[in-house]
């Protein structure tokens, strides 16, 4: 997967949608946007929706924390048996796995790797 579609993979997987790029000045919608925006809020005519700027989780362990609190202990036990299989085929410490790393085992963990 490609590293855009592993961070909005993740970013779907925690409950965000409408997720679109924006300029960075402008934070409006732009093909060519250096930033990406979801929300949490359904539309309604009767209130705004609240976006908020999506992290990079290749990148950020933080994000990679966070978004593993959601995952449920038999889910955590999954994710931490991908990391050692990576680790054996790959030959680095699953206790020192990088944010890419983490992200990947993440997908495959809820079955959303392609």
């Amino acid at each position: 997967m490609e590293s855009e579609e592993i961070n909005n993979a993740i970013f779907k997987s925690l409950g965000f949608m409408d997720i679109h790029r924006v300029s960075r000045k402008t934070l409006k919608r732009n093909e060519n946007g250096a930033l990406w925006m979801g929300t949490k809020d359904r539309p309604s005519i009767n209130y705004g929706r609240d976006y908020v700027i999506r992290p990079d989780f290749n990148k950020d362990l933080n994000a990679m924390h966070e978004a593993e609190k959601v995952l449920t202990e038999s889910q955590q036990g999954t994710m931490i048996d991908f990391l050692v299989i990576i680790e054996r085929q790959e030959g680095w410490n699953a206790f020192h796995a990088t944010a890419a790393q983490r992200a990947e085992t993440f997908l495959k963990t809820l079955n959303l790797w392609k």
